[in-house]
């Protein structure tokens, strides 16, 4: 299932009119490589993530090293729920990973959910399935903030809450 189309972030912002400069802030769901392997982009930018996840990245084996530990790397150490940029919020929502977080995106159709993984597919997220416990319960918490639309790190089928009413 994880098959990856990869595009190089300068190309990608590029592509997009911006520029690393205009880039005030990034936002790791977790920090397991394929999900911060653009941070060194970035030094000096902060860098939002769980203190829970940066704690269990600094562990051998989590990550690939250099994608994390970077010069000028400004991590910014969350301890739960916390609005980093006006409308824009993350949820600890621990299952795929001890410091896992999900991105909330207030917009006028309601919130719209970058998920990461707390669930692979949107399949799942909608039958509320995954391995853990913990994980089921980071599920409900999404699912009960009513989002308009959710996205995943490895799904590209989003979740549109208009779809399943």
């Amino acid at each position: 299932m994880y098959r990856p189309t990869r595009y190089a972030m300068l190309e990608a912002l590029a592509s997009l009119g911006f520029a690393v400069g205009d880039i005030r802030l990034v936002i790791n769901t977790h920090l397991h490589f394929d999900h911060c392997g653009g941070n060194r982009i970035f030094p000096g930018t902060p860098i939002f993530v769980q203190g829970a996840e940066f704690e269990a990245a600094r562990a051998e084996h989590y990550t690939v090293r250099e994608y994390f530990d970077f010069p000028d790397a400004q991590y910014r150490l969350l301890r739960g729920q916390a609005e980093v940029a006006r409308g824009v919020s993350v949820l600890p929502t621990p299952g795929h990973t001890i410091g896992h977080q999900s991105v909330v995106v207030d917009s006028e159709d309601g919130p719209v959910i970058i998920a990461g993984q707390a669930a692979e597919t949107a399949e799942q997220f909608m039958r509320l399935e995954v391995e853990s416990e913990e994980g089921a319960t980071s599920l409900r918490l999404l699912y009960d903030l009513t989002p308009a639309r959710v996205y995943f790190s490895h799904d590209h089928a989003v979740w549109e809450r208009s779809v399943q009413e």
